[in-house]
């Protein structure tokens, strides 16, 4: 139903949300114009950011496919590669689908479909990254395969240089047990290539290779001084339940995964917890915090897995999964009624059932 919804919309709506305006359209604009090899015509400094989802952006464009269907593509990526994540995790099947459409149904996520912001896409790689560094294979397919998502994945924003960081902590030495350095360099090294080119480009550009943002001895733009969250919580009054209000309305009942130390104690929740703490490094102001809510959706996923396995282990993944069902419900009065659009949606999965039985 939420595809059908956001599918119809995404057709029919423009193109409206500011940051996609003023700099990921353009950055899309210029892959096919050529002018991203020296950002020529750019306006804002931030076009300068990795843009690698951008590109997938450009294709919509030259085939003429309505651009606010991007993210909800990336809706159904992200669903569907943490499904795969969940399984490979060990969750059971009917568990990993309905946290996997929890995640899909998070209010964080269901304010990106009709805009072309790329944070689901991050997401989207960094599951798909996790997923392949949870199994390291033996075979180059597979770490030419990992080579490009890592690249992927620190092409489309800074942070995700840091979740490869993170992730690293994690399984740098079960990769280097399964294959040696030869396969983890070679992969590594592709992985620049794919994506790593955007840093070399500003570098070449600007003289700066996370231009526009400050960097070591290297200057910025002063447009990209943004507020930092942890200085925000630090010295902002209220600030702290401001954060934690945003956080309630953008996880509902899934905020209990940030205190999941508390009861439970796995790996995926240790790297959940870390993917948190990079959030506090990232921009974030009073103003805006309710909107970075969706740079935790890299911490959000370990967590409810880290959770959903602790639950099953206890016997209490169906109580897990109902509670699961009743916060999707509570996004649903976020849309608007369409009963035409449901209609067809309900008839289309009618009909996917009727043909699977």
């Amino acid at each position: 139903m939420v595809v059908v919804y956001f599918g119809y919309l995404g057709v029919t709506d423009e193109t409206i949300e500011n940051d996609s305006r003023i700099y990921h359209i353009p950055i899309a604009q210029s892959v096919l114009t050529g002018q991203v090899l020296t950002g020529e015509g750019y306006t804002s400094p931030f076009s300068f950011y990795p843009g690698t989802a951008e590109m997938i952006l450009a294709v919509l464009m030259a085939l003429g496919i309505p651009l606010n269907l991007f993210n909800v593509a990336g809706l159904v990526a992200l669903t569907g590669l943490t499904y795969k994540l969940m399984q490979r995790a060990e969750v059971s099947k009917e568990g990993a689908v309905i946290a996997a459409v929890s995640v899909g149904l998070l209010p964080t996520v269901l304010r990106l479909p009709l805009t072309q912001l790329v944070d689901i896409w991050l997401a989207v790689w960094w599951v798909w990254w996790i997923y392949l560094l949870e199994k390291p294979l033996w075979k180059w397919k597979y770490w030419l395969v990992l080579g490009v998502v890592t690249g992927l994945l620190m092409g489309t924003k800074v942070s995700g240089l840091i979740l490869i960081m993170t992730g690293g902590v994690f399984y740098g030495k079960s990769l280097l047990e399964a294959a040696g350095k030869e396969k983890l360099v070679g992969a590594g090294l592709l992985g620049v290539v794919v994506g790593g080119w955007w840093y070399l480009r500003n570098w070449l550009v600007t003289g700066n290779p996370m231009y526009p943002l400050d960097f070591l001895g290297f200057k910025g733009d002063s447009v990209s001084q943004l507020p930092i969250v942890w200085k925000f919580l630090l010295k902002d009054k209220g600030a702290v339940g401001m954060f934690l209000q945003a956080l309630g309305s953008e996880f509902l009942g899934w905020v209990v995964a940030f205190v999941a130390p508390l009861f439970a104690r796995n790996k995926w929740i240790w790297l959940g917890i870390a993917n948190t703490l990079i959030f506090l490094i990232l921009p974030g102001s009073p103003g805006t915090i309710v909107s970075n809510m969706r740079y935790l959706l890299p911490a959000i996923i370990p967590l409810i897995i880290g959770i959903w396995k602790w639950a099953e282990e206890r016997g209490r993944g169906e109580w897990l999964a109902v509670l699961s069902i009743i916060n999707m419900a509570a996004v649903l009065p976020q849309f608007d009624y369409k009963p035409k659009i449901f209609i067809a949606a309900i008839g289309l999965f009618g009909l996917f059932l009727w043909k699977r039985k």
